[in-house]
């Protein structure tokens, strides 16, 4: 289907489960005016992709779920915004990654962006972030995790959604050792050093580690507060024991089932 976009597509709805960097599904979906749904872009892929379907047109919908757990996390953050209601503050999000956890090779992606300053919107002004940087102590789902910035789409698309004047997204582990040996070795210019695609399987590994060291079953966990300018404050913690692939089902699910 991605080698030949003119072919007649007979479905209900596509999904993209793994990266599409030439916009090959996404365009074949368009033409053959089906639903498709997105899981798999970061935050310029998204912009992207906006842009394209703009510029196209689209008689079906389509939907670009690429936050954190496709689009789980920013899916909680709306809910809870409609409890709290009123002008929204802040959308605070945190995720406890499971380093023994089973992943496929395009769920570690972000990785590659480790070194490169990201913006993001902060008390209703754009900034620009430094990735795995400003840590803070949270607790997710019961667990104490040190979390730090990273680059994800939910705190681009929920200050424009939502109306939030702050998002953030913040990745913790479960390991302490390995979230803060992650960060150091960032401050030292790894990620920079070996950026070339050559060296992906090296910086991927820093993760996934070896395939037999990784296995279903890990449990995964994400935590969102949300606030309003009045005060008011509202939060929820969910976890998987069968680790991140099962929340990233539930999300995908969910944007098929209201696409």
């Amino acid at each position: 289907l991605a080698a030949q976009p003119e072919r007649h597509v007979a479905a209900s709805a596509i999904v993209g489960l793994v990266n599409d960097p030439r916009d090959s599904l996404l365009s074949s979906a368009v033409s053959a005016r089906v639903p498709f749904v997105d899981i798999t872009r970061w935050t310029p892929r998204i912009a992207a992709a906006v842009a394209r379907i703009a510029l196209a047109g689209t008689h079906s919908p389509v939907v670009l779920a690429s936050g954190w757990m496709a689009g789980l996390v920013a899916r909680t953050a709306a809910l809870l915004a409609k409890a709290v209601g009123g002008q929204l503050d802040a959308i605070e999000s945190s995720v406890r990654y499971a380093l023994a956890d089973a992943s496929g090779a395009d769920s570690v992606d972000y990785i590659d962006r480790l070194w490169i300053p990201f913006d993001a919107t902060q008390d209703g002004a754009p900034i620009t972030v430094l990735p795995l940087r400003d840590a803070r102590r949270v607790q997710i789902a019961g667990h104490r995790t040190t979390v730090r910035r990273i680059d994800t789409p939910d705190q681009w698309s929920l200050p424009l959604t939502l109306g939030a004047r702050s998002a953030t997204l913040r990745l913790g582990f479960d390991s302490a050792i390995a979230g803060a040996g992650l960060a150091f070795i960032t401050r030292l210019g790894f990620f920079r050093w070996f950026a070339s695609e050559r060296f992906r399987g090296l910086r991927h590994a820093v993760l996934r580690g070896r395939e037999d060291d990784s296995h279903p079953g890990a449990s995964a966990a994400f935590s969102v507060d949300v606030s309003n300018t009045a005060g008011t404050r509202c939060g929820m913690s969910l976890s998987k024991a069968d680790g991140q692939a099962a929340l990233t089902a539930v999300g995908a699910w969910l944007a098929v089932r209201f696409a």
